[in-house]
This record gives C-alpha cells, structure tokens and sequence, in this order.
C-alpha cells in the first residue's frame, strides 16, 4: 500500500496550518498526514482550507466568484460543475476546471487521519458544507433589501502570490463596477463569514484571499529543491516522481494520487 500524506501548510506559508506524518486506517485505504493548526485557521475536519483552496480554484479558472451559475448538487457527495463552467475555463485557457474538479474529487475521499488515529479530514463533512453553503449562497442572491447579494458583475485576475496568514496570500485584480468589497457576499459559498482560511481583503481594486494549504494551481515551493505541499495539482504530470519534503519531513517523493489524476499527494 502507498504511504500518501495529507494537504497541509503550503510553501511560503508564515503560520504551519498541518504538519505531517503518516498512519494507516482501515477505513480511508490511505495513509496520510497531519498536524496542529493555528488558531487563526481552524481546521475542523479539514473542510475549511478546502472549501478556501475552491474559492481561489474558482477565482482562477472561471475568474468570477458565481457560484450559483455553475455549481449544482446531483445527489449525495456529488457535487458538480455544468457545462456552462466548462466552457467558460476553456475560454479561459484553464482545460476543463481541472483544478476545481480535482478539489471537488475530495467530497469522495471518505476519511483522513493524523498518525495518533484522528480524524482530519472528512470528504462527507466536506460535501455535506459544500452542499449548505451553496444553499446558503442562493437564499442570499435571492433576497432584495439590505441583505441581498444580487448581481455583482466582475472579473478576477490572480496578480500576486505571497507569504500569508495560513498559507498563501492570493491577490486578484478585480474588473468591476461594484467596490471589490461588496463582491464579499459572493463567498458564502466558500463559508465566509465562518471560514477563518478565507481571510477576505480588498482594495479599491484588488481582492485578496489567504487559503490554507494545496491544490491551488501553480502554488510556489519554500524550498527550491523540493515541494512544500503535500498536495499538488499537477495536470501535464511535471512534477510526478520529485521529492518532496513538506513540513521538514524529507524523503517523500510526488506521486499519482488514487482518487484524481490530476493530483500529485506527496508519499512517503
């Protein structure tokens, strides 16, 4: 059996969200890792960071946060993206939202566990968040009044990528008519205002978000010689079979994970 290790703080990150080791369990078919998290970026069941790692897979493959447009339940732990988002990440150059269909694939992943047999992330939770928020997000569409979160026409561009609160500071560019600010309410989706991993700031035209750990695409490395995730997206396979030594633990080399080929999970 592969020894595969679990998302967790990213490279550049200034606070450790997940250290790692590995275990095995019986009930997850994989071995993975773990750790403490800040305080600042709770973690519970690790739905959080990847409910902020597909804020910012949205952001930049369909570069618009309009979640209700293009994602939709079609029954338990199946939660999609339609055609319409397709098209819209081709248009983009970004294939087929490969990065938000990677992250999607963990709604499938069952259990995850940290070596003293704790559970750290949990795909049902996982689904079961994404499925309420997304919920959440229409009823606050539909509303009118104060609290309405009605059309907000926008583009985002991904213009910078720094050292962060959790993990890494994404900043976009934001085209629009509305104060960056007010595009807020878009993230409901993604669990604001709950979700500490979102870290939501703006400018008079920049949004910046401060996800907590993998599966970003083109996350840069802390260490020149070897990945600092244990997660990476990795469609054209580049960086299949390269050490990897997230959180200090060398030795580990990226490969193929079972669950989506487009993702690398660094394996010891």
């Amino acid at each position: 059996m592969k020894i595969e290790a679990m998302v967790a703080a990213v490279a550049g990150a200034s606070i450790t969200v997940l250290t790692a080791c590995t275990v095995a369990t019986p009930d997850s078919g994989e071995q993975i890792g773990t750790s403490s998290q800040a305080e600042e970026c709770h973690n519970p069941d690790g739905y959080y960071w990847m409910l902020a790692a597909l804020a910012n897979a949205v952001a930049i493959e369909l570069r618009e946060w309009e979640a209700t447009k293009y994602f939709y339940n079609n029954g338990w732990r199946d939660m999609r993206i339609n055609e319409q988002a397709k098209q819209r990440c081709l248009a983009n150059g970004k294939d087929l939202c490969g990065n938000i269909q990677a992250i999607l694939d963990m709604q499938n992943r069952d259990y995850l566990y940290n070596p003293e047999g704790q559970r750290i992330f949990d795909g049902v939770q996982f689904y079961q968040q994404m499925q309420v928020y997304l919920d959440r997000q229409r009823i606050w569409e539909g509303r009118t009044g104060a609290n309405s979160c009605g059309p907000r026409p926008h583009t985002a561009t991904l213009i910078a990528v720094d050292p962060g609160i959790c993990a890494l500071d994404m900043t976009y560019s934001i085209e629009s008519e509305v104060d960056p600010a007010n595009l807020i309410c878009k993230l409901k989706f993604a669990g604001w205002p709950e979700n500490t991993f979102l870290h939501f700031r703006s400018t008079d035209s920049t949004i910046t978000l401060d996800p907590g750990g993998g599966m970003i695409e083109d996350e840069p490395s802390q260490n020149p010689y070897c990945q600092t995730s244990y997660l990476v997206y990795d469609p054209d396979g580049s960086e299949e079979g390269e050490p990897c030594c997230p959180d200090g633990f060398m030795g580990g080399t990226l490969a193929r994970a079972s669950w989506n080929d487009d993702t690398l999970v660094c394996t010891w």
